[in-house]
């Protein structure tokens, strides 16, 4: 019951999910928690039922760590999240929303418990993998914040995200796909991974969106990805983009062969015959070009 009480939306003034994880906190906890003075000695709490009652069950001032209840319930969070997830929206967002913030589960883990202690991150962590095919469903969700809070949360789930970034990263948000794109980049030299960020350098995609997937492609070995690499270097307007493709085919001019030779030979060209200086640079391996910074980019 408290398990599900954490993604339930709140009815009154009283915030029913911190009041569970407190509970949860207070059942998992092996040290005491008595209670040195009555909520109701406050003579402020008189005025309102809800403050006294907020005072009662969920004092401001006695913080709690639910580190240990999530350690020693994960199952039965991990079932209620999953649950929820598959509800109605508004428990949808209310439970993305509880892990949105890397390395927390909120209000039962913040992030400074979860980075403290490695049980409490290690359970986070097995949690999200768990959960990842249920917020997947969510990456194609009609409503943007649905589908922004979703692929946040696949952000940090690791391999387990993939599928769902995958998806994600061909939405026409550019939050939503570049989120997803930058999400991806451990994870370039994957053939699903690849394919989707080939498709994204597509010049008809916004160019943040090009440079973030160029860049993801980084050392990929496949041969579409290598000419779409070359042909975003040779030809797309945007300075940022190229920049990326020169970054990205870089490894790939490090190794062996008639197609690493390739490139080496349209690096060296790109680094003589660039318009923009720092497409040069990053085409001759040298200086620290941004790929992502915002502002307008040199055609």
């Amino acid at each position: 019951v408290l398990s599900r009480a954490l993604f339930a939306p709140d009815s009154t003034g009283i915030s029913l999910r911190r009041v569970a994880a407190r509970a949860l906190a207070r059942l998992a906890s092996t040290e005491s928690d008595a209670i040195d003075r009555r909520a109701f000695d406050d003579p402020m709490f008189a005025r309102s039922g809800d403050a006294m009652l907020r005072a009662l069950l969920d004092p401001v001032d006695r913080p709690f760590d639910g580190g240990p209840a999530l350690q020693r319930w994960s199952s039965q969070i991990a079932g209620a999240a999953t649950d929820a997830l598959g509800g109605l929206q508004e428990r949808v967002q209310l439970t993305l929303n509880a892990f949105a913030q890397a390395g927390a589960l909120s209000p039962l883990v913040s992030q400074e418990s979860s980075a403290r202690v490695a049980a409490t991150r290690s359970a986070l962590e097995r949690l999200l993998v768990e959960l990842a095919p249920a917020v997947a469903q969510h990456a194609t969700h009609p409503q943007l914040a649905v589908r922004r809070a979703a692929v946040a949360v696949l952000a940090a789930s690791g391999p387990a995200g993939i599928d769902g970034l995958v998806r994600a990263a061909q939405d026409e948000d550019e939050a939503v796909a570049g989120r997803a794109i930058e999400a991806l980049r451990p994870f370039g030299t994957r053939p699903e991974v690849e394919t989707v960020l080939v498709a994204r350098l597509d010049q008809e995609v916004p160019w943040p969106v090009r440079a973030a997937a160029a860049a993801g492609l980084r050392g990929a070995r496949g041969e579409r990805a290598r000419a779409a690499l070359l042909e975003s270097l040779r030809s797309d307007p945007f300075a940022y983009v190229r920049i990326a493709a020169a970054q990205s085919l870089r490894p790939v001019a490090a190794q062996d062969g008639p197609e690493a030779q390739a490139v080496r030979d349209a690096l060296s060209r790109i680094a003589r015959e660039d318009p923009d200086p720092a497409v040069r640079a990053a085409a001759a391996g040298v200086g620290s070009a941004q790929v992502t910074a915002p502002g307008a980019a040199t055609p």
